[in-house]
């Protein structure tokens, strides 16, 4: 996020404190007025509600009023498609609906990073995850319910995130470099970078 901004593209990312204060233990910050992509779901029905495209259309019409929707579409857009990038880039695995969450005012955001660096989940020999970030149906469907144009904002935003932090690549590796050795499992020597 900092190099984002201090590119000037602002992603309207919603990021949260998180304090460790010792081994398995510590503090996260609650982020007010956010609901889990599971949660929506299931109010649905649980088969329903995961084929429901307009999971989040739905939710952001139900809690904001008509004049603050296009702000709300716009906030949705830009966390979106930071949120795809970042976790594309830095490998984030276990991306499921449990760990993806929406904010009334349109701010999209995960949490749970246990697995990283392309660290995915492995079930009966299988890769759990397929795809490099998650974005489902439902996100599509809110980018592209007003006009196809906003889609392709989405995808020219993600674009331009992305190379931000491709120019920047030596300073993400050096970041990294820094916390080998710091006890976290999967960054536990240089080649897992």
């Amino acid at each position: 996020e900092h190099l984002w901004r201090t590119n000037y593209k602002d992603m309207h990312m919603r990021c949260y404190g998180v304090l460790p204060t010792g081994f398995n233990q510590g503090f996260i910050e609650a982020v007010p007025n956010s609901v889990t992509e599971a949660e929506l779901q299931a109010k649905k029905g649980t088969i329903a509600g995961v084929l429901e495209k307009k999971l989040f259309t739905d939710y952001f019409i139900a809690n904001n009023p008509k004049a603050t929707y296009d702000k709300v579409l716009e906030n949705f857009r830009l966390s979106s498609a930071g949120y795809a990038v970042s976790t594309c880039v830095l490998g984030i695995a276990d991306r499921h609906p449990g760990n993806i969450m929406v904010q009334k005012d349109g701010h999209y955001f995960h949490i749970d990073f246990g697995h990283f660096l392309g660290n995915f989940k492995v079930k009966m020999g299988y890769k759990r995850e397929s795809a490099p970030f998650h974005f489902s149906p439902a996100c599509a469907f809110t980018l592209s319910e007003k006009d196809e144009s906003s889609f392709a904002l989405f995808e020219q935003d993600a674009a331009k995130a992305f190379n931000i932090l491709r120019h920047n690549a030596k300073l993400l590796i050096t970041l990294l470099m820094l916390m080998v050795g710091t006890g976290i499992p999967e960054l536990s020597k240089p080649e897992d970078i």
